[in-house]
């Protein structure tokens, strides 16, 4: 999120030409797609209400 806000002040103040915008823009992408591919791996633990697994069906709760 820091990385996100920071690229949106910055491509606010400078365009959107700027190279430092425009990189923690990607990078604010990358970590969210991470973040959210992580979260959905079933049989994690921030996973436990909710995720399933087709193999072994839902998660124990």
């Amino acid at each position: 999120m820091t990385a996100l806000v920071f690229a949106f002040v910055r491509i606010a103040e400078t365009g959107w030409s700027d190279r430092a915008g425009l990189t923690a823009f990607g990078a604010a992408v990358a970590l969210l797609a991470l973040f959210l591919a992580t979260r959905r791996e079933p049989g994690s633990r921030s996973c436990r209400f909710g995720c399933s697994d087709t193999a072994t069906g839902p998660s124990p709760t």
